[in-house]
């Protein structure tokens, strides 16, 4: 019997970058595979798209790489949400292989008093609203003073955001928009919290020595002495230093502050965020702002539409759930840069084909989806109207410029070309 009699129809929830991998991966070693990527969105990508900062377009631009995965047999199919339009149900229904990459959508919480207060905005949110995610509103206003949570790549990301002058980020998609609302007051002022060393920091040293570039933007240390323990040899204190160390600009527009081995123990405020207390040792330092923004981590969002008993008691890093139903992306692991997306999607790609080799399809794939489900959702051609349109319309030094809205994506994903008018 030959492989083509056995190669499964898979169904991908989560058309974002482990998604994608994971039909690349797939179809590579499985080539008669059927893969067939949802997404709740009109567009393909996710993370990539919503989540990877605006100014870093050359990580961005694994969409073109990614863009090759859809053919014949690896349909794109948007639009279509998990839980309000289809069930998992559903889906294990009509597909023999159902993998769930759908990631995590909320911000991890810091779990002090206070933490609830206004003023006090998740990384996540304020990504996606930099990026013009169609459900993350508008961005929230950053005062003078910022207390930033975390060193990690994202809270790296969020401190270039913040420092940036309009005209450094010519050359992204970031809306003239969102840039007004980010440049509209502008913090003066960025105290970054990170609970561990300069050496065991989650940075990535790359992340740091890209901060030197902020030609308006001053760095200091809360104390000088984090870096006078660290190795010579140690690649995230070089970077370190090699940020605090230039030489600073004579007027700063803003002034980074890093305060390492510090930990967040209260957000002091009555009807918003006024100071966070922050405890170094035995010592505890009060932080005045008028925004808190957290990067500490992504989990389950409550409005997600993903049964959590599914998965809620699987072993951390295990990706089967049960027969046919397997998980991946940062909802196997809730971290993971794109190499290891990459390397998590061939691991389970593998399992899959191991798994599987040698039994009939038994289930008839997209065609068992009904027509009313089907009929609302954006195939990969309506996805690249969306995508030459927003070229088209990008302002002077922009890329692109992302439509914001779902009905307006729908519209152009349906608009029929008229070199296909008879």
């Amino acid at each position: 019997m030959s492989e083509v009699d056995v190669a499964p129809r898979v169904a991908v929830v989560g058309a974002g970058p482990s998604g994608c991998f994971t039909a690349q991966q797939l179809r590579k070693q499985w080539p008669e595979v059927e893969v067939t990527a949802f997404d709740r969105l009109p567009t393909p990508f996710g993370l990539l798209r919503y989540g990877v900062a605006p100014d870093h377009q050359g990580t961005k631009n694994v969409i073109r790489q990614l863009s090759r995965v859809f053919d014949d047999r690896t349909r794109f199919v948007g639009n279509i949400e998990l839980g309000r339009n289809l069930s998992i149900e559903d889906l294990r229904a009509a597909f023999d292989v159902v993998v769930l990459a759908t990631g995590l959508s909320g911000d991890r919480r810091l779990g002090i008093p206070g933490d609830d207060l206004p003023g006090i905005v998740g990384s996540g949110r304020f990504t996606r609203c930099v990026n013009d995610h169609p459900a993350a509103g508008d961005l929230p206003t950053v005062g003078r003073r910022v207390v930033l949570v975390g060193g990690g790549n994202v809270a790296m990301d969020i401190i270039r955001l913040l420092s940036k002058q309009p005209d450094e980020f010519t050359g992204s998609d970031l809306h003239p928009d969102t840039l007004g609302r980010l440049r509209s007051e502008g913090p003066r002022r960025i105290d970054v919290v990170v609970r561990s060393t300069p050496t065991d920091a989650k940075f990535d040293p790359v992340m740091m020595r890209e901060l030197a570039h902020l030609a308006s933007t001053e760095f200091r240390l809360a104390d000088a002495g984090v870096l006078a323990t660290a190795e010579s040899s140690d690649p995230r204190s070089a970077a370190l230093a090699h940020v605090v160390e230039r030489e600073s600009p004579a007027a700063p527009a803003t002034t980074v502050v890093f305060h390492f081995g510090s930990t967040p123990v209260e957000v002091i405020g009555t009807d918003r965020a006024e100071a966070v207390k922050v405890r170094t040792g035995v010592h505890t330092t009060t932080l005045a702002c008028d925004t808190v923004i957290t990067a500490i981590g992504f989990e389950s969002a409550v409005n997600d539409d993903l049964d959590l008993t599914l998965y809620r008691d699987a072993d951390p890093g295990e990706d089967f759930l049960a027969p046919g139903l397997y998980r991946t992306g940062w909802l196997h692991s809730s971290t993971g840069a794109l190499p290891e997306m990459r390397a998590r999607a061939r691991a389970l790609a593998a399992r899959i084909r191991r798994d599987h080799a040698g039994h009939h399809p038994a289930r008839p794939g997209l065609v068992a989806i009904p027509y009313e489900v089907i009929d609302r959702t954006v195939d990969f051609d309506g996805w690249m109207r969306i995508d030459e349109a927003e070229v088209a319309s990008a302002s002077p030094g922009r890329i692109r410029q992302k439509v914001r809205e779902v009905d307006a994506m729908l519209a152009l994903a349906r608009t029929v070309p008229a070199e296909s008018v008879c």
